[in-house]
């Protein structure tokens, strides 16, 4: 039983007993009643407020653009490996819209006056046989050319006999020979000035079409 309960039930007492007092005239008893009746009342406690919290919106960056890969080109040759269909074209040659070599010019270095293949031009011819090896449809036009010093026709003549000394060797290296064409165009198509040593070094040269 607790206080409460107590003090009520004392103060129940009392008011029965002061009834009685009266019915019997017994009026020199002091009475006792608890001060604040309501003291024993239960206190309602305020409802502790629900804060709700408020949803948190994540600030997200927009994803990064997709990257494009870049398509590969491992013979440097300006077409894709997709659509190159020779995709081992040596450097320095020029391409058509396959992929496929079209032309190279080789410089020689030819001595002034001279046919022979200069020692300088090992590499070159290297890098033209194995070409002609593994593409076996391939043929080529050799064209001789020479700087402007001398007569038209000993250059035109020197021009052949420079180109015939590339098909040569070729044929040497086991390139059939009828996968060569031979010819010379002289002094007629310079493609630098025959004004210095330089440029005219540069016109002794020997250019390559290819098919």
């Amino acid at each position: 039983m607790n206080v409460c309960f107590r003090a009520k039930a004392t103060f129940t007492m009392l008011l029965l007993t002061m009834s009685m007092q009266s019915l019997y005239g017994e009026s020199n008893v002091t009475y006792f009643a608890p001060t604040h009746p309501d003291a024993c009342s239960e206190k309602k406690t305020a409802p502790t407020p629900v804060i709700i919290p408020e949803p948190k919106v994540e600030i997200t960056s927009p994803p990064p653009p997709p990257m494009i890969q870049k398509e590969s080109d491992r013979d440097n040759d300006g077409i894709v490996d997709s659509n190159d269909q020779c995709p081992d074209t040596p450097k320095g040659y020029k391409v058509d819209t396959k992929g496929c070599p079209s032309s190279v010019t080789l410089h020689l270095n030819f001595a002034s006056n001279s046919s022979i293949l200069p020692a300088s031009a090992e590499s070159d011819i290297a890098t033209l046989t194995k070409f002609m090896e593994e593409n076996p449809a391939a043929t080529m036009s050799i064209i001789g050319h020479t700087d402007s010093s001398g007569a038209k026709a000993k250059n035109q003549t020197l021009s052949e006999n420079r180109a015939n000394a590339l098909g040569s060797r070729l044929i040497q290296n086991s390139i059939a020979s009828d996968r060569i064409k031979i010819s010379g165009k002289g002094s007629s198509e310079p493609i630098v000035s025959n004004k210095t040593p330089e440029g005219r070094a540069q016109n002794r040269r020997i250019q390559i079409l290819i098919r």
